[in-house]
């Protein structure tokens, strides 16, 4: 979600001793929701800006078989997934089947860095989503880029640099930017389970 001081004050911890959270942001090209009535896709300003999100992930290891694929299963490897999820807990069904998405196969590139200053490395990532073998061109294709921070900070001089850089992909990629989706993730995900792809 957008709201940084929300996401960063949720515990989501893992059952397991070795379960690490992460928190992320997540830089985008700034859209805005299309006006027309009865439209759901986006419209990508003329001056070309950025929107944040912010999400927590935790990592753990942990089997998972096709018995265990309801809500109640993830809260026994995530405690608190349902207080987040449902505030109102008598809202939570343990029995809730969770639906699968798309078969996505992923192809991913890196190796491409790029310098930002004040010892701000940039890592590129090229990635494509193929759905399911029927489709042998990808269906999505992202380009994105990350890098470490110093100490917890992104010194200005490379903040800066970062921006340019990522409004200056955007005007040159612009043929990439997919108006209908706002994120591989939107995508996928729930508005699309169990939806064939045309």
């Amino acid at each position: 979600m957008p709201d940084l001081f929300v996401v960063a004050a949720t515990v989501l911890p893992g059952r397991d001793k070795d379960a690490r959270t992460t928190f992320e942001e997540d830089i985008a090209p700034l859209e805005v929701d299309d006006p027309q009535p009865e439209k759901t896709s986006v419209i990508i300003p003329v001056k070309r800006s950025i929107r944040s999100r912010f999400s927590l992930s935790t990592t753990q290891p942990a089997e998972w078989g096709e018995t265990r694929r309801s809500l109640g299963d993830v809260r026994s490897l995530f405690p608190t997934v349902g207080k987040i999820l449902y505030p109102a807990e008598a809202e939570f069904s343990s029995g809730a089947a969770l639906v699968s998405g798309p078969t996505v196969r992923e192809v991913v590139f890196k190796g491409a860095r790029v310098k930002l200053g004040d010892n701000i490395i940039g890592k590129f990532t090229l990635t494509l989503w193929h759905f399911a073998s029927v489709h042998p061109a990808p269906t999505v294709a992202e380009i994105s880029f990350k890098c470490a921070l110093v100490d917890g900070d992104m010194p200005g001089k490379a903040a800066r640099r970062a921006l340019a850089l990522f409004v200056g992909m955007q005007t040159d990629l612009g043929n990439w930017i997919n108006s209908e989706h706002s994120s591989k993730t939107a995508l996928a995900l729930p508005g699309r389970c169990g939806r064939p792809i045309e």
